[in-house]
């Protein structure tokens, strides 16, 4: 079917990175620089057997127990608001969650488009109604308003879904090689005060800047998002260093089986 073939191109193309091509050697010339070039970039990495669908991958970041967190918080804050819960759920604020990335793709002039007779789009309008939609977008809630370190931290706010998704990356099986560097999450709206940063040198210059360790396939192991003076709040820096060096000591202490910290 149409998934075995796109998985047995997948593969020969994961093959024609890692693998040599046909009829080469070792006894093929070539410079020792490019022979460390080349064990820099295939040391660690295994093409799978078979490739995972986007949804799965989705999953293993985003699982029942966040979906379950955004679900109570969504409850205490109706409750906190109003005087009564919602009542949503973890399946609904998955489907919820859906519809949100369905959004960003298909795109319409107003949110009543989705759901009006003449522009109706079924795979967002056929998932809830637009009242009820609308209703879990105003009551939307990752943290407990009334948490004690509301005042103290600024991403506050998101810091369930940071956390876990954080602890998500450092659980894969990481590579031997790293670099740390700074990407920017875009972002053009006008709530983020000077959380938002302005960085002329990268592609999408407005928004988050997020500091990451990645390895050399480019998939992130660790990061942490950077909030101005507040930064490092949450850990304890070494001033000596400065902002850069304690980027890279944090990042660097939850390296596992590392044998320089």
């Amino acid at each position: 079917g149409t998934s075995s073939i796109f998985y047995s191109t997948r593969k020969r193309e994961l093959a024609s990175v890692v693998l040599p091509p046909d009829g080469s050697s070792d006894s093929d010339e070539g410079t020792s620089s490019e022979d460390e070039e080349d064990e820099l970039y295939t040391e660690g990495f295994t093409a799978p057997d078979e490739l995972s669908t986007p949804l799965t991958y989705f999953s293993k970041f985003f699982d029942e127990d966040i979906f379950e967190t955004i679900a109570h918080q969504t409850n205490l804050y109706s409750c906190q608001l109003i005087g009564s819960s919602i009542n949503t759920n973890a399946s609904e604020i998955k489907a919820f969650t859906g519809m949100k990335l369905m959004l960003g793709v298909v795109k319409m002039p107003a949110m009543e488009n989705y759901w009006a007779t003449d522009t109706r789009f079924d795979k967002v309008a056929d998932v809830m109604p637009l009242k009820r939609y609308k209703c879990l977008s105003r009551m939307l809630h990752f943290q407990d308003n009334m948490s004690s370190d509301s005042s103290e931290d600024r991403l506050v706010k998101i810091r369930p879904v940071l956390d876990h998704m954080r602890g998500k990356c450092m659980e894969i099986e990481s590579e031997n090689q790293f670099s740390i560097d700074e990407m920017m999450v875009p972002y053009k709206g006008k709530k983020a005060g000077s959380l938002q940063q302005y960085l002329p040198s990268k592609p999408k210059k407005w928004g988050f800047k997020i500091f990451v360790r990645a390895g050399v396939s480019g998939f992130v192991y660790d990061f942490m998002v950077y909030t101005g003076k507040s930064t490092f709040d949450r850990a304890n820096p070494d001033k000596e260093f400065g902002l850069g060096g304690n980027v890279v000591l944090q990042l660097c202490r939850t390296i596992r089986n590392r044998c320089l910290l």
